[in-house]
Formats: C-alpha cells, sequence, structure tokens
C-alpha cells in the first residue's frame, strides 16, 4: 500500500486485477465480488460499533478481515482506504479514526454502487 497515493487515483474495482487474482477464472472473480459486497454493510457496521464504544481490538481484528478479503477482489479503493484506517489505528493516533471510518464508509458505497451497474 502506498500511504502516499490518493484513493480517488485508483479504480473503484480493477476487474483486470480481480481475474488474475481469481486464476483468469471470471466466475470465481465475480463470486468474491459478490461475497465481499453482500457482508459489506455488516461489516461496516461492525467497524463503526467497535469505534464508537473504542474497542480498538476488535475494531483492528474488523479492519485486518476486512482488508483480506479485498486483497482477493481487485477493489482497490476500499482496500487502500482500510489500509490507512489500519495504519492509524496501528499508530495511535486516535483522533484521525473518525475521519478514516468516513473514507472507508465512502470507498464502500462507492463500491456497492459501482458493482450494481
Amino acid at each position: 500500500m502506498d500511504k502516499g497515493l490518493n484513493q480517488q487515483n485508483l479504480p473503484i474495482i480493477d476487474r483486470e486485477i480481480a481475474l488474475k487474482l481469481a486464476g483468469n477464472k471470471q466466475a470465481l472473480a465475480t463470486e468474491l465480488l459478490d461475497l465481499l459486497i453482500s457482508g459489506l454493510q455488516n461489516d461496516l457496521n461492525a467497524i463503526y460499533d467497535n469505534l464508537t464504544v473504542q474497542n480498538l481490538t476488535e475494531l483492528a481484528r474488523r479492519l485486518h478481515k476486512l482488508h483480506g478479503a479485498c486483497s482477493y477482489c481487485g477493489v482497490t479503493q476500499l482496500k487502500n482506504a482500510i489500509g490507512n484506517f489500519e495504519h492509524i489505528l496501528k499508530k495511535q493516533k486516535t483522533e484521525k479514526l473518525t475521519s478514516a471510518f468516513k473514507k472507508l464508509e465512502l470507498a464502500a458505497h462507492q463500491l456497492i454502487e459501482e458493482a450494481s451497474k
């Protein structure tokens, strides 16, 4: 992850990367993306809930799990937003967590919108 890279310069879904990650199997790439998106709102809710109550251990676990799932789907903006959120959390910059969540939420909603096209 390039922490200096502007998230908006990344594609929402890089279908070429997604296909490569799925071993050039289009059906698998589509299935992985669908699985990610189907649970994304629940993941966002859990991340928000843990942020709200400052359960930073569970917040880190949830972010790590979602980041891993993104690694197989070519969802570059969302993966970048999660990576930045994780970085802020690891550096204990708690004053920046709400902003990081908002960027994550925006990337997630853009992904959901893009995938529905």
